[in-house]
């Protein structure tokens, strides 16, 4: 089940952070800043209004390329659960995520999180029968010794489950991050084209359902 908005039910954006962009906007002397500065303040004001407008509409932004502040906010304000479905080649494989600065942060802010008893899981989704290579005993050590809870799904075990597999998150149960790995194209591995977050509940619960149905599937991690 959706867990329900508690913090914002009702509720707008906090009044003094809107005063405070909108004070700070103001302020802005376009002859009193370098142009290009001018016009990196006018992209990024153009930026925020969408992602805004966008939530507003239709509870859906898509991010072009990798994000990062979106992760790690979201990760820092989740107060019950975090999912995740991750692929291998993305997360562990040659793009190495979970080995990057924004990839450690993230997984330290996760620690803070199962610190405070905030449930975190995580499927490792196999590309390959033969990917039980070392260095995946070694993430899934890892992630345990911070508290998450990690399972492996194997490429055999995928017909049990509908759908393709995506690299996914899932936040309190009520926003759904994905992201969209462009095809590999040499040894650096897969990049992330685009990123984006939904908010609508039917989408959010289909979702969690797909998450379940992985879960009952994967497998605990190999031992040896």
């Amino acid at each position: 089940m959706v867990r329900p908005h508690e913090e914002n039910e009702g509720l707008g954006l906090p009044p003094e952070l809107v005063r405070r962009l909108i004070d700070s906007v103001t302020k802005v002397d376009r002859d009193a800043i370098p142009a290009l500065a001018f016009r990196l303040a006018t992209t990024e004001l153009a930026r925020v209004s969408t992602f805004f407008e966008a939530l507003a509409t239709s509870g859906e932004v898509t991010y072009e390329g990798e994000d990062r502040d979106w992760l790690l906010s979201l990760t820092s304000g989740s107060h019950h659960s975090i999912e995740a479905v991750s692929l291998y080649n993305v997360d562990v494989g040659r793009h190495h995520f979970l080995t990057t600065d924004l990839g450690r942060r993230y997984l330290a802010e996760q620690a803070r999180l199962c610190d405070r008893g905030v449930r975190v899981r995580r499927i490792h989704v196999l590309d390959a029968a033969d990917a039980h290579g070392e260095e995946l005993r070694e993430v899934c050590r890892q992630q345990r010794e911070l508290g998450i809870d990690v399972r492996i799904l194997n490429p055999a075990d995928r017909d049990e489950v509908h759908g393709p597999m995506r690299d996914i998150i899932i936040f309190d149960e009520t926003v759904s991050y994905e992201t969209t790995p462009a095809a590999e194209t040499g040894d650096d591995g897969p990049i992330i084209v685009a990123t984006r977050l939904v908010l609508q509940p039917d989408w959010v619960r289909r979702r969690g359902e797909w998450f379940g149905e992985l879960w009952e599937v994967a497998t605990e991690p190999f031992d040896g």
